[in-house]
């Protein structure tokens, strides 16, 4: 079954011109791992919101309840919710976004709801071993993203999640649950600022993996 791994940064201190478009700061060799620099997360980030709005109805338990086109309309408002709350956050600052696509071995044997075109339950997959293998490009990405700009600029996660894909294209939702004022100039995203990043992704992923 296939897997997506979306994560998503906002880089303090960068701004990049909407009209620019998407900038494509990386791309692996396998073309599985993709990393862009943004100003419309959100034009990505649907899936994986409508992931994070399921959990929270969860939460509320709310999401086994009800007609399925009350709660798929109730979901929109949710996700829509979420995403402008996103902008009020990062407001014009650039965000990176890397997008990880693989292959995994799974039987799904837990519970599940089916609501128009996606599925969920709760820890259907454990997504740690996963996610723990991508972390050495996806800080080597973040990291050369930062060290790429003078003076070096912070980042804080936005989204970080997993979902499935059958073979039909329909998502599956693992939904889980866990108990977990600085100052900065602002710069243009440029195509020197471009080629530092994906020059210092290779070369940081050539440190820390000499073998490949």
């Amino acid at each position: 079954m296939r897997y997506e791994y979306i994560s998503a940064y906002q880089i303090f201190g960068l701004n990049q011109d909407p009209a620019i478009g998407d900038v494509e700061v990386y791309r692996s060799d396998d073309h599985l791992i993709r990393a862009i620099l943004t100003s419309d997360v959100n034009a990505h980030c649907y899936v994986v919101d409508r992931g994070r709005a399921i959990g929270l109805f969860m939460l509320r338990g709310f999401a086994g309840q009800g007609a399925q086109e009350d709660f798929a309309a109730a979901l929109e408002k949710e996700i829509k919710a979420i995403q402008e709350q996103r902008i009020k956050e990062t407001g014009t600052s650039v965000i990176l976004l890397i997008r990880i696509t693989g292959e995994i071995d799974v039987t799904l044997s837990r519970p599940m709801r089916t609501v128009n075109d996606f599925t969920f339950g709760i820890d259907l997959i454990d997504k740690e071993p996963l996610t723990a293998k991508y972390q050495n490009t996806i800080s080597s990405i973040f990291s050369s993203v930062s060290l790429s700009t003078d003076p070096p600029t912070d980042v804080r996660m936005l989204l970080d999640n997993v979902y499935l894909i059958d073979d039909t294209d329909k998502c599956i939702y693992s939904v889980s649950f866990s108990m977990s004022a600085e100052g900065y100039t602002s710069r243009k995203v440029s195509d020197k600022i471009i080629e530092s990043i994906s020059s210092r992704v290779k070369d940081l992923l050539r440190i820390k993996d000499p073998a490949g």
